[in-house]
């Protein structure tokens, strides 16, 4: 699976792919941006992982970071942003 980017002309609202975009992520099911608005957590269907990405703040790209198995494809972050959760 893959979660496509985009970025977003806030005149016109059209849809730009970010470089890199579609980013691979297996069978994504649930994702979650932490409140620093610098990582993204995607949780997956299929592997039973929970993938950090680190989002760059100036073209919106992913870079993969983690890997953590969890069972589980839901996901909350507390608005601290100090816990994960996979329910």
């Amino acid at each position: 699976g893959f979660i496509s980017g985009f970025s977003i002309n806030s005149v016109t609202g059209l849809l730009t792919p970010l470089p890199g975009s579609p980013f691979q992520a297996e069978s994504p099911a649930g994702i979650v941006v932490h409140p620093n608005g610098k990582l993204l957590f995607v949780s997956t269907i299929f592997s039973g992982v929970v993938v950090g990405f680190r989002i760059d703040q100036s073209t919106g790209a992913l870079t993969r970071v983690s890997e953590l198995p969890v069972v589980g494809n839901r996901l909350a972050i507390d608005p601290e942003g100090k816990f994960l959760y996979v329910p």
